[in-house]
């Protein structure tokens, strides 16, 4: 916008310039020209700004993203807890498994293998009942996750389909506008170019 009406003030001086000069059968076409062009210049900057309210939904839309992410994030820490003492767990009854093999290997059993026994049960236990609490915890993040994604999914389609027929709207209207302003345009160039032709034609006044 601010191109075009740049150009139409500057053509809009050429033709004051012309209309003193040898040029001033030209200067009507070329100052309608530049009225043409200054008026498309608030004719863009409306469409523009109109845009700018059409588009809101996508700008809210981003600032959601953040948001979008930060539960994403969640979800996977969360998942990632859940791994870490699966494996956890894995580790702990392969060493139980393994010190039952050399207890039960021994007559009479051994004292020492007795106690770790006991207390790698003790951190088998605990981290069975912390995977419990993780999965919960997951589980309960996963299904929030996909609730809030459901209804945001539902309420920014709806928001860009409105939004869309909006701007189609817009932009229709802004195109049939300027259609309309640049065929006013060249109609007033038309009929000025034939005014100008016209006055040449005719013949000088006789002297007395």
């Amino acid at each position: 916008s601010d191109t075009h009406a740049s150009l139409g003030l500057e053509l809009i001086k050429l033709a004051k310039f012309e209309e003193a000069s040898e040029y001033e059968a030209s200067a009507p076409a070329v100052k309608a020209f530049g009225g043409s062009a200054v008026r498309l210049s608030r004719l863009q900057r409306s469409a523009t700004g109109q845009a700018v309210q059409v588009l809101q939904p996508l700008h809210e839309h981003l600032g959601l993203m953040p948001a979008v992410h930060a539960a994403g994030d969640a979800r996977k820490k969360a998942l990632l807890t859940v791994q870490t003492l699966n494996a956890e767990i894995h580790r702990t009854r392969a060493a139980v498994s393994k010190l039952e093999a050399m207890w039960g290997s021994m007559v009479g059993g051994d004292a020492s293998i007795t106690g770790k026994l006991a207390e790698v049960g003790r951190e088998l236990a605990t981290a069975e009942s912390a995977c419990v609490v993780a999965k919960e915890q997951y589980a309960l993040i996963k299904e929030r996750n996909a609730e809030e994604f459901e209804r945001l999914n539902k309420e920014r389609k709806a928001a860009f389909t409105t939004m869309l027929v909006h701007f189609a709207k817009s932009q229709a209207n802004y195109a049939d506008r300027a259609a309309a302003l640049y065929s006013a345009c060249a109609t007033e160039i038309e009929v000025n170019t034939a005014a100008g032709a016209k006055g040449k034609g005719k013949a000088p006044a006789a002297e007395e």
